[in-house]
């Protein structure tokens, strides 16, 4: 049976020693040299991966199966975990995140953010933050299957401080059976992703 891994909000105690001013020697800690995780950051990554489900998407890119792989590599780590919002089964790692979104993109998916002041940006130590709150999406937009699902979330990041690659085969369409490789830049990027509709008061 395929390992199960807990998602939780507890990485801030994980992490907590990443704040503390001493090692377990009692020496002094080096400094922290990777940028603040803040309100502004948390708005930033969540607009850039919002953008992404429109520049991906497929009236973008037409073949869903590159789509979908391109977009996994440029928002997630390579050992990411995401808990979609209505689907039942967890995904880990790039290839199994890339899966769920070949089926998400062709929904056509449109975010939006309808109360960013109510949403928490967290500082989890050095190179980790998290971010939670509430976003919607519009889906099937301008067809007979138009809908709109409200959801909240739960984004786990962390700051990845050398260049990396990542890499998905394609499972389908004119380059199945190929794996396609991405390198990116330091920068920030998802690890942990948690989603969930809302309930129906």
């Amino acid at each position: 049976m395929k390992k199960r891994v807990m998602f939780t909000l507890c990485a801030s105690i994980l992490f907590a020693g990443c704040n503390s001013g001493t090692t377990v020697n009692n020496n002094a800690a080096p400094a922290c040299t990777i940028p603040a995780f803040n309100k502004q950051t948390a708005e930033q990554m969540l607009t850039n991966w919002g953008n992404g489900l429109q520049l991906y998407n497929v009236n973008t890119i037409s073949d869903v199966y590159l789509g979908a792989g391109y977009f996994t590599m440029t928002y997630y780590t390579p050992d990411a975990i995401l808990q979609p919002t209505v689907s039942p089964v967890q995904r880990e790692g790039t290839q199994e995140i890339y899966n769920y979104f070949t089926h998400f993109l062709v929904t056509n998916p449109i975010m939006s953010i309808p109360s960013p002041e109510s949403n928490v940006a967290m500082d989890l130590g050095c190179g980790y933050g998290g971010y939670v709150g509430y976003y919607d999406f519009l889906q099937y937009a301008g067809t007979d299957k138009q809908k709109t699902t409200n959801a909240r979330f739960t984004f786990m990041y962390k700051y990845m401080e050398t260049s990396f690659t990542s890499s998905f085969i394609v499972e389908s369409g004119s380059q199945a059976g190929q794996t396609i490789s991405q390198t990116n830049q330091p920068g920030w990027y998802i690890y942990q992703q948690q989603s969930s509709a809302l309930p129906i008061e």
